[in-house]
Formats: C-alpha cells, structure tokens, sequence
C-alpha cells in the first residue's frame, strides 16, 4: 500500500496557529520531545499531521475517556 502518500507534514507554524501557541514555543516542544511526530526534512522541523491530531486529541480534558 502507498501509506506514505497519506502522511501529510505540517510546517511549525502551522502548529503553532492550530495549537494557539508561538513558534517559539512549538520549536521548544520538538526539540524537548514533547511534540509528538516531529522530525527534521532538510533541516526543518516538519510534523505529522496524523500524531498533531492525536496530541491534540488528548490534551483535550476528556480526550482519554474510552466510550
């Protein structure tokens, strides 16, 4: 299967935009490894959207409630 072609990645500021917090904070987050899916292309950070989703998902105050 061609998986990879789904793995769509996402600049830090447009994380930052989504998360509501400064660029600033986002590159601090990836280098800590607190920012699930990041990773460097070419020297720039770049983080899956999938695992963005899934962060954000769960930062939620009942995104770890299972139904």
């Amino acid at each position: 299967s061609m998986e990879r072609d789904e793995e769509v990645l996402l600049k830090p500021e447009e994380v930052a935009s989504l998360l509501r917090v400064s660029i600033f904070t986002i590159k601090r987050m990836l280098r800590a490894g607190t920012l699930p899916g990041g990773k460097k292309v070419r020297g720039q950070w770049r983080i899956l959207k999938s695992a963005l989703t899934a962060y954000m998902h769960n930062e939620e105050p009942n995104g770890k409630s299972q139904e």
